[in-house]
C-alpha cells in the first residue's frame, strides 16, 4: 500500500511521525506493505529528534529530486 503526501494525512494538532508509526504498526500485523511519503523532511514529524530518527533508521529511502537542476 502506498500514501503520498503522508503531511496531509494528519491534523493540525498531531505529528505525522505518530500517525506513520501507528500505521506500520497496523500494516505489519495484517501483512500489509506500507509505503509513506512526504515532499520534504518536514513532513515527516514536527518534532527534530524524530525526524532524525526515521531519517536515520535504515527504514526510510529518500530521493531528492529538486525543482531545479543542481549545478556543480
Amino acid at each position: 500500500m502506498f500514501f503520498d503526501e503522508l503531511a496531509q494525512l494528519v491534523t493540525a494538532d498531531s505529528d505525522p511521525g505518530d500517525i506513520a508509526a501507528s500505521m506500520f504498526e497496523t500494516a505489519r500485523s495484517a501483512g500489509i506493505g506500507l509505503w509513506l511519503a512526504a515532499q520534504s523532511v518536514a513532513g515527516l514529524s514536527q518534532d527534530e529528534a524524530q525526524r532524525r530518527r526515521a531519517l536515520f533508521s535504515g527504514a526510510a529511502l529518500l530521493s531528492d529530486a529538486p525543482k531545479t537542476p543542481r549545478t556543480s
